[in-house]
């Protein structure tokens, strides 16, 4: 067995709560990994997206769209979880994969109805992935999220920050950073430890928007974001509220 891979897969079967993964699909592509090959993780996972991709557009075609976007859904998410312990993170395949985990991701949120849409914020001399969710129960400027995660997750994988606040009268800006999920895979910028000038962008671009309350804007940051929320909300002093998820004090233990 390998400990890390099991690991990895808990983490994957507790999306399935809010189906973003399905407990028999991951426990059948959990059988057939090869704990001797390096390649079979990554394999097996892209099989399982594949063959989801496939009855998503079966589903679209004969006009299920909820059923499609259900399938795209997790197809999204096991095309994640298939790079999580990518053998060769220079490997060609590697954007390739990125590419089609957002788009499943996308088609997801289209044939879904989802209460996102993809956006590229202004960040330096390029742009930063996001998705913007909009609260519809709220007329007026509302307090907004921003979510971000850490040196594993992506953006994507925020949909249950959007499932709960959304309907409770929030906006969302889910979005990759760099180090983080497709940023790192399709653009190859790396971390950076003044991750103030990571969020401060975002804010900027929030700011500007006549749905978002410029006065109630927070930063959700989990995992290696518990470092780098806390190291931007120092500096950027407009954030009105800061969660760390953990808080970290000493990168020593």
């Amino acid at each position: 067995a390998d400990d890390i891979l099991n690991e990895v897969g808990l983490y994957y079967l507790g999306q399935a709560w809010y189906q973003a993964t399905d407990v028999g699909e991951m426990l059948e592509t959990f059988s057939r990994c090869n704990a001797s090959d390096p390649w079979s993780w990554t394999l097996e996972f892209c099989k399982t997206a594949e063959r989801l991709e496939d009855l998503a557009k079966e589903s679209a075609d004969a006009g299920h769209h909820r059923s499609a976007g259900h399938y795209y859904l997790r197809a999204a998410t096991y095309r994640r979880a298939a790079l999580h312990r990518h053998p060769d993170p220079y490997h060609p395949e590697v954007p390739i994969q990125a590419q089609l985990a957002v788009s499943a991701f996308e088609k997801f949120i289209t044939e879904f109805e989802y209460p996102c849409k993809p956006v590229k914020i202004p960040y330096e001399d390029t742009t930063l992935p996001g998705y913007l969710c909009i609260s519809p129960n709220i007329n007026g400027p509302a307090p907004t999220i921003i979510f971000q995660e850490g040196k594993d997750g992506w953006a994507e994988d925020g949909k249950f920050i959007v499932d709960e606040a959304v309907p409770r009268g929030y906006n969302v800006l889910l979005f990759d950073g760099p180090g983080i999920g497709k940023v790192m895979r399709l653009q190859g910028l790396p971390f950076r430890h003044d991750w103030e000038n990571v969020i401060t962008p975002l804010v900027d671009y929030l700011i500007d928007m006549d749905e978002v309350d410029e006065n109630n804007i927070a930063l959700i940051a989990v995992s290696l974001g518990g470092y780098l929320g806390p190291r931007a909300a120092a500096y950027e002093h407009r954030l009105k509220a800061l969660i760390a998820n953990p808080g970290v004090v000493d990168w020593s233990i």
